[in-house]
């Protein structure tokens, strides 16, 4: 292997901006070429980012560019098939989420990827994102005693930048997912409860509905944007996921209880806070436990103060430590950050939820539930 990984992107959308930015910033890796069907987007990626191979033929970068490591940036239709040629052509993959279109086709890139001994992961980023560091360290380490309840949430704004160009086209890719709206965000709320939910015997049941108001008389009119997802582990915690395009302000974060307390992560805040039972007498056990919030939300305040000055409170943390634990399961040949056996049980779980979703009729009047 080169001492500087070589790296391809293919997609050269918005997202691969933030793979190719991460990347620029890294000693030991080196992104060679680019790719996209339209050869205008793989351009002006290049000329931005300093590319030298730039193309709008796969297979042709493959073999001319032979990466190390290939990005997978496009949409999910794809994945499957940009996957396997990557790793027919040797080189260790990293797709973005959601990692293909259903439980069969990541089984099949899970299998390609153990046969061939090469690396494997999804765009998971959350995952080791400072917040949800802190929160498992202080679940690992006891101070909310046994987990009982996982809350995750995630608001997203139908008229933000990825909601509008959503919206502003029946043909646009997302349309045409089985979860549609839900399957390209759920990663952000499944990766944080599933962990502490360990079982393959999970009890799911899902319901959707549409609050959004536009009549659009196409397939858009048939996008529900409001999620709820209640997980249950056998004997174990439970869980309940929402996805939420109405409620404000657009929160993310999650929750977890314990026997002895709780913890949440706040990932827009970027804040981690603990909560304990009252154990003192009436009018002061009420007194204390807020006065004691004041310094746990100083004292975190405190604590991203000397991160951002350390260039470390940033939105792509957690992409960053992603992208460093993979590259370096490459290098070393140890385990990948997130096991193959968590990415094919989490679209287990997903292709679960849809096929809910999709046995009840919509209704063509008002809000439409599922």
């Amino acid at each position: 292997m080169n001492d500087t990984l070589r790296v391809a992107i293919v997609g050269c959308g918005k997202i691969a901006d933030d793979h190719a930015e991460t990347i620029g910033f890294m000693d030991d890796a080196e992104v060679v070429g680019c790719c996209d069907l339209t050869y205008l987007m793989a351009e002006q990626l290049a000329t931005r980012f300093d590319i030298k191979g730039v193309y709008d033929d796969f297979a042709l970068m493959l073999a001319e560019c032979r990466p190390d490591v290939v990005h997978i940036t496009t949409p999910p239709q794809s994945h499957l098939q940009l996957g396997s040629a990557a790793m027919a052509a040797g080189a260790h993959v990293w797709v973005e989420k959601p990692l293909a279109m259903n439980s069969d086709e990541v089984g099949r890139l899970t299998a390609k990827a153990r046969a061939t001994g090469l690396k494997l992961t999804v765009g998971h980023s959350y995952w080791l994102d400072t917040p949800a560091l802190d929160l498992r360290q202080l679940v690992d380490d006891g101070l909310i005693g046994d987990v009982v309840h996982v809350d995750s949430w995630y608001g997203y704004d139908l008229d933000g930048a990825y909601g509008k160009a959503i919206m502003s086209t029946p043909d646009n890719w997302v349309h045409h997912l089985p979860g549609k709206l839900f399957q390209n965000n759920i990663d952000h709320l499944l990766n944080k409860v599933l962990e502490f939910l360990p079982s393959e015997e999970l009890s799911v049941q899902a319901t959707a509905f549409r609050r959004h108001g536009r009549t659009y008389g196409d397939r858009r009119d048939d996008m529900q944007d409001e999620l709820r997802v209640y997980l249950a582990d056998p004997g174990g915690p439970t869980a309940y996921a929402t996805f939420s395009s109405a409620a404000a302000p657009r929160g993310h974060w999650v929750r977890v209880y314990g026997t002895r307390g709780s913890a949440t992560a706040d990932f827009n805040l970027r804040t981690v806070e603990r909560s304990a039972g009252v154990s003192l007498p009436t009018n002061l056990g009420r007194l204390l436990p807020s006065l004691s919030r004041v310094g746990t939300t100083t004292k975190q305040a405190l604590t991203n103060t000397g991160r951002f000055a350390a260039a470390e409170f940033h939105y792509f943390a957690g992409f960053r430590r992603l992208l460093d634990a993979f590259y370096t399961s490459i290098r070393t040949g140890g385990p990948e950050p997130i096991p193959l056996s968590e990415m094919e049980r989490m679209t287990r779980v997903q292709d679960r939820i849809w096929e809910q979703l999709a046995a009840v009729p919509a209704r063509p009047d008002g809000l439409e539930h599922r």
